[in-house]
Formats: C-alpha cells, structure tokens, sequence
C-alpha cells in the first residue's frame, strides 16, 4: 500500500463509506484517518488488517465494531486459492515447480518480514515439529526459554514473556490455537500445513533448523544449530546448539553431543545412551518421555544447568544436586523409598511438579512426612500435581503447616480429603483447584470462596447431600470454570452468585431419590455459557433420578437470557424449552375464514463444543497441563 500521497489528498466533508484493505500499520492508519475525519452525516471507515492489536487501533468506539472473521471452509478455500489444488495438496506449496508457488511466496513474506526479531525467532521454532504436529505450549515455552531466547527480563517475567510472544503470532494468524484453556489461553497449537511448509524453507534458508527425515535422510554441509529427526512411523526430536555437523548413529549416544542446551527426545523409538550426560554443562532442557530408557542415571544429577527435566515412568538414582531445576514432570515416587522423597525437598528453586503417589505410601507414616517435608521445603513452588491410586486417602496433607505461598495451581486427581484444608484459604495466587472431599461442613465452601484469584474449581463431592448446597451470591468473584463430580449434583445457586462463570459441568450417577434433589438457580448465572452433563448411559441413564437432573438443568437452560451451549456426554444437542401445561397458552389468529392456533411452545436450538479443560484423567505427565 502507498500512502504517501495521501498527504495530498483534501479532506472530504461529504458523507462516504471507505474500504481500506489489508492494513498493517498503526503509522499508516494515522495517515489514512486524517483524511476523512468523522462527521456528522452517518459516514463510515472499513478496515481489513490481519492484526488483531491494530484492528483495536482502528475501532473508534469498542470491540463490538471489530469483526472476526472465520476460516473459510476447504472448499471456498480451493476455489479462492488455486485451478490446480489437487497438484499441489501434500506436496511443497512454495516450490518453483508448482504453480503458483513463487507468489503464494511473496504474500507469506509480507507476514513475516513485519515480525520483530524475537517474534521470528518464536515462529521459526515450531519448524522443529512435524506438519500437523500438535504443540504443547508448556512444551514449547520451557524449550524457548532453555534456548536462551527470552533476554532483558528477570526471572520471574520469563515465562510470562514467552508465552506473549507466542500470544502474538496467534493474534496475526500465523499460529493456530489447537485447545483452549479455562481463561481462554491456549493449551495446544499448530501450523497451518501452508505456513509450515513456508516456515520450514526460512528455517532451511536462515540455518535455524536441519530437519532428518524420510524425504531428506542425510545432513548437508551446514554446521548444524538445532536438529530434528522425524520419521513417517513416529516424530523424534533432538535440537541441539552446537556446531556439530556428522550424522547421528542409529545409536544416540551423547558422546557425539557438545554444548547441548534441549535434549529433547519424546518418542525416540531407538536405543539411547546417556552416558556423558555430565559433560553437558549448558543442558537446561531434558525429555526423556517415551524411550525406552529405564532409569536415569545418577549424574542426571549434577547438571547444574539443569531446569526442566520430564521423565514420566522413569526410575531416578536417589542423588540431588540439581540446584536450578525449576520443573519436574511426571516423578513417579512409588518406587522410591522416603529418603528419596524428602530428597527432593534440595531442589529450592522447583517451580512444578507433578507426583505419582501410591494408596500404600498414604498409610505409611515415614512417606507422608517425607511429602510434607519436601513441600514446605519448596517456597517458590507455583503447580503441584498429585495423581492418586483410586480412593487414596490424602488428609495427610492437611497437616501442611507451610504451604508454597505462591502456589496458583493445586491439583488432586483420585484421591480425596475428608474436608478442604484450612491452609488453602492462604493461598492468595490460587487460579486453579482440583480436590475431591467426603465431607462439606458449614464453612468447606468459605475456604475457596474467599479466594481472590480462583478461576478454576474442579470439585469432587464423595457423598450423596442430604440437602441442597447453596452457592451464595458472596465469594468466587473470578471463577470462570466450576466442575462438580457428585452423585447427585443438589446445588442451588443464589441471585447474583457466580458473577463471572462461563463454563458450568456436572458429572454424576444414579444418586439420590427425593425429587427436589435436582440443580437449581442455573438461571442466575448471569455470564453462563456452556452447561455440559456427564454420566454413565449405561449404567445410570435410566435411572429416575438421573433422568430429572437432566429434565431441570434442560428446562433452566432453554429459559436463560444467553444463548447457552448445552453437552450431554460429550454430545451435542438441540434443546426444546418446556412449557408447563398450567402457563400454556394459545392464539387464535383469523386470516379470512381460515383459523390458525399458536402454541405458545418455543425451540430453542443450540450448537456447541466440549469444553475439553474438564475433560478429568490422568494425563501423561504433561508438564503444567490444568
């Protein structure tokens, strides 16, 4: 676009509607507007930008005038892009050969020649991954930071500031998210096939990446900075800073290796050998996840390095000296004796965690104050994860008598506690809880209410109420998500409760048999959503109890003043208001000598997605995963 004429052009005091497409500048459109002020004739300014910061820039009044428009479907896609798509579907888009290919070139470099620096490099990054490859973000921020790419900022700003970034290419549309989180930020992402294929040729032409796989088997003659191998069976990984540049053997072995910062090796299907790993003195990054390695050795240990070390399944030699790591995922302790558990109280700087945990260590004395030693050893510790043996009782832990101040992310998956421990109401930076209780007393639910920062609440109910539990109109200001696992889901949520609440579950059984044992007040909701229902088909979903629980939260939400996406076992559905035969009413309408009756019964037709963040497993040691 051209704008320096503009500077010339009168301004125009008639009534107009204006088109500027494809915008990229706030300078340009500082120029632009200048031209044609507003006026009082109902005149009008259309701007297409494909920056979401910039289009906030351009709208005079609030976000209700920026419109977001959708991907076009596949076919309106081929028919606006090309003649000849089949000939290019699965094959290089960018390829001189093809048709097309230098100018499909040209307009992906608009894009990127616009990014910043760190923003480049950040793009660049995920040329390391497989085309269609989901990318978890946790992943992906732990590894950028490792990289040492996240410079002018302290400690506790890092990651913040890597995740930003990556915040930024999705809001330009060069990133696209895969799921999405409770407060709306990306769990996952990926490339479209297009941009990737663009990514990795800049990856190629900027030496960033050297990609191994089926369809280039061997290294060129370029030092290489980071390498990836994949394969067609399954994707491997090893990225690497130095300038190393021989072929890795079918045997890894980290003799080879030098001045390694990511050793990333989830789903290496081939022998590994790590001895030398001591002689990695800059390593920060380690993934050991699905290979075929054993245990890890104890000089695991001495990498001083060493941040964020992921090894789900894994036997550890019990020696710490890992001073700087910050991150461990999964550890699974119920082959570790005491000692190795109060061991892990040394990493002082551990930031998450997540802890396999057996029914057999609750009931042992030694482990428990192993456990509670160690947690109250680690003061800068922000996520802790404990993945239970079904029924595991952990009020242990209620005896915690310094709990991580600053943790914002407390999760207990199969076990239980027989009430909420009193030491969470002094969590002030809690966003997420996820804790099964057997009992409720009067001020259980205070606990959590007087959270300031509470925005996810995955609640396990191990009882059948004998009444209804009121949710107040006090309490849980930030609550965005709330997740309820009880037999039978009795809550009454008051006028005004809940003010933020978009996303409400209820999973539970055959329950209770009094009739009014049902939710009530969903109406009351004001910001609601998303209701999704969960039960078993079948093995309770003829029972009568069951049966009204559904009944009542389908007639409350077809009367909800929002639009509301209702999932019933993970299934979309249509839901048709109910009409009481007592207010039913009817209208004769005339039209000549025809007679035409309405029944006042409306539909109420919705469309919905799962809200994947209360999907509730154990996931597979995902470092950080809510």
């Amino acid at each position: 676009m051209v704008i320096s004429s503009l500077h010339f052009f009168p301004v125009l005091q008639n009534r107009y509607l204006i088109v500027v497409d494809d915008l990229w500048t706030e300078e340009c459109w500082q120029i632009i507007k200048c031209c044609f002020p507003e006026n009082s004739l109902g005149s009008r300014i259309i701007t297409t930008t494909r920056k979401a910061a910039l289009a906030a820039e351009c709208s005079s009044s609030s976000s209700d005038c920026i419109y977001n428009i959708g991907l076009l479907s596949e076919v309106d896609s081929k028919k606006l892009a090309f003649d000849s798509w089949e000939r290019l579907n699965g094959s290089n888009w960018f390829s001189l050969s093809h048709p097309g290919g230098e100018v499909m070139k040209r307009i992906f470099n608009l894009s990127y020649n616009d990014l910043t620096p760190h923003l480049s490099t950040c793009l660049l990054h995920l040329s390391i991954f497989p085309q269609n490859y989901e990318v978890e973000i946790d992943r992906l921020v732990r590894r950028r930071i490792a990289e040492l790419y996240i410079v002018g900022a302290r400690d506790r700003d890092v990651e913040s500031i890597a995740r930003s970034y990556l915040n930024e290419l999705i809001c330009r549309n060069m990133v696209q998210l895969s799921h999405l989180m409770h407060d709306d930020a990306p769990r996952c992402c990926k490339l479209h096939p297009v941009t990737h294929d663009f990514i990795v040729i800049k990856s190629i032409e900027e030496n960033f990446v050297t990609v191994l796989n089926d369809q280039n088997p061997v290294l060129g003659r370029n030092p290489v900075r980071r390498l990836s191998i994949q394969s067609s069976k399954q994707d491997r990984y090893l990225t690497r800073n130095d300038s190393a540049s021989s072929t890795p053997a079918p045997r890894l072995n980290l003799t080879d290796l030098s001045l390694v910062r990511v050793l990333d090796l989830e789903g290496w299907d081939g022998p590994v050998c790590l001895d030398g790993i001591n002689n990695q003195p800059l390593l920060k990054y380690l993934s050991v996840r699905g290979t075929d390695i054993s245990e890890l050795l104890a000089a695991i240990w001495e990498l001083r390095s060493l941040e964020t070390l992921d090894q789900q399944g894994l036997q550890m030699i019990s020696k710490q000296h890992c001073g700087r790591l910050e991150n461990l995922a999964t550890v699974d302790l119920r082959e570790h004796s005491p000692s190795f558990v109060k061991g892990l109280g040394g990493l002082d700087r551990l930031r998450v965690i997540t802890i396999i945990w057996s029914s057999q260590q609750c009931a042992e004395e030694d482990y428990c104050k192993a456990l509670l030693s160690s947690i109250e050893k680690w003061r800068n510790l922000k996520s802790l994860t404990i993945h239970c043996g079904l029924g595991c009782s952990m009020e242990f832990l209620s005896s915690l008598s310094h709990p991580p101040e600053l943790l914002e992310k407390f999760k207990v998956t199969a076990g239980g506690f027989l009430s909420f421990p009193k030491w969470i109401q002094r969590l002030n930076s809690l966003y997420f809880v996820q804790i099964s209780v057997c009992i409720l007393l009067t001020d259980g639910l205070n606990i959590l209410r007087a959270l300031p920062k509470l925005q996810l609440l995955i609640l396990g109910l191990d009882f059948v109420p004998r009444e209804a539990i009121v949710i107040e109109t006090e309490g849980f200001s930030e609550l965005r998500g709330f997740s309820v696992n009880c037999p039978a889901p009795w809550l009454t949520f008051g006028t005004g409760a809940l003010p933020n609440l978009t996303h409400l579950q209820l999973e539970f059984c055959s329950g209770s048999a009094m009739q009014e044992s049902v939710p009530r007040g969903i109406g009351n909701l004001q910001r609601l959503s998303e209701v999704a229902l969960l039960y078993n088909q079948e093995w309770c979903g003829n029972s009568s109890s069951v049966i009204r629980t559904v009944d009542a939260v389908k007639r409350q939400v077809a009367k909800h003043h929002n639009p509301i996406n209702l999932i019933i076992n993970k299934t979309k559905v249509d839901v048709v208001q109910e009409v009481d035969e007592e207010t039913e009413s009817a209208t004769e309408i005339e039209s000549g000598s025809v007679q035409v009756q309405q029944v006042g019964e409306q539909i109420v037709r919705v469309s919905v997605e799962t809200w994947g963040e209360i999907e509730i497993e154990v996931e597979g040691g995902n470092i950080n995963h809510a």
